[in-house]
Formats: structure tokens, sequence, C-alpha cells
């Protein structure tokens, strides 16, 4: 009955897309155009913000990455998450990552942290984020400035994605709609980006 009911509702002849909301307290007014789509706003979370915010000290980063303290994407399930990943890469026989929004990269640091040999290259889209990562985050192959929607897929498959990598899409689903979405999927599809790995930030229920 559920299952017929959710095909009845998905196809629905008009949206039921559902927008996403953020409160960020006194940083709301360092957001540029009051949104969070632009490289200057998420800038200013990540140095600002208490919970998006990106520790320059390395030992306070450290805590964030352990679950220790409450950042964006690195709550109690971290570890888990983590953990099964690693897992997955071991199954799959695949030896690198190529990571995409990393944010304050806590997924990214322990799956490296359970599995050194895979080389990990972790991406942002803000500038001041690579900075930040690249000052505490030094277990990682590489951090570099990408944009997903509008950078250069074919690029990306050529230095980062061979046969044996996957690319990690971790808690940026809600970062754009769903054209976007469908537009980043066809980018991968054009380049041959066949491994990749979504793991999303919640799930929709008929409740929530």
């Amino acid at each position: 009955m559920i299952i017929s009911f959710l095909k009845y509702i998905n196809s629905l002849p008009f949206s039921l897309t559902i927008k996403h909301y953020q409160t960020f307290g006194k940083t709301a007014h360092l957001l540029k155009d009051n949104e969070l789509n632009s490289m200057e706003s998420w800038d200013a979370l990540r140095i600002t913000h208490p919970q998006f915010s990106i520790s320059k000290n390395r030992e306070e980063w450290l805590l964030a990455c352990d679950a220790q303290v409450k950042k964006d994407g690195q709550d109690g399930g971290l570890l888990q998450r983590a953990h099964d990943v690693s897992k997955l890469l071991k199954e799959k026989k695949l030896n690198s990552i190529f990571s995409v929004g990393v944010g304050g990269a806590g997924l990214e640091y322990q799956i490296k942290k359970n599995s050194p040999e895979v080389k990990i290259v972790c991406s942002e889209f803000a500038p001041e984020n690579v900075s930040l990562l690249k000052n505490v985050f030094i277990e990682a192959d590489e951090i570099i400035r990408f944009d997903l929607l509008r950078g250069d897929w074919a690029e990306i498959k050529q230095k980062y994605l061979s046969e044996s990598s996957v690319c990690l899409m971790y808690r940026v689903d809600a970062s754009f709609s769903d054209s976007q979405w469908r537009e980043i999927f066809l980018n991968l599809h054009k380049t041959k980006i066949k491994n990749i790995i979504f793991i999303p930030s919640s799930f929709l229920t008929l409740r929530s």
C-alpha cells in the first residue's frame, strides 16, 4: 500500500520539491545576497559560524573529525559511515577517492585513518575553505578548489579518476536544485565517470 502510494506521488504532473532553509544566526548578515550559493558566503560560514567553521588549530580540527565537537556533517554516525565506505572500497578494489564539497573533511579524515593506503583528493568550492583544510588535513594526498556544478569534469577524470577510483559525494545534496543535479549527473555521464558514492544529508519521509 505504501509503495503504491509513493509511486502515485512520484507520478503526479506537478513538482513536490521541498525548499531547504537554514538559519545562521549572527553570521547571516555576512552571507552574500543572504544566500548560500557563492564562494563568499561559504567562506564566511567556514570562518565564523560555530557549527560550520573549520579550526585553524589541528588539535581542535581533529576533535571535530572524531565527532567530539558538533560540526556540520560530523555527528555520532560519522565513524560508522567512514567504516562502511572503507569496507566498500576494499570489496570493490578501489584505491583512490576524489571527494567533492568536503566541508570540514571529517569523513575523509576517518576514511584515511581506516585505509591509509587509499589516495584521497579533497575538493571544495570556496578558496578559504581549501586554505583552511590544507593547514590541518595533512594526511590528504591533495586538496584543490573545484566547482561541482560548473567545473571541468573531464579534467578531473583525467587527473584523479581511473577505473579503480571513486567520486565521493557526501552531504552535498541540499546545495543544489533538482535541475542542477540533473546537470551534474549528465556531466558525470558525458565524461564516463562510473564509480560514485552518494551519501545524502538525510532521507525525506512521509513524517518529515
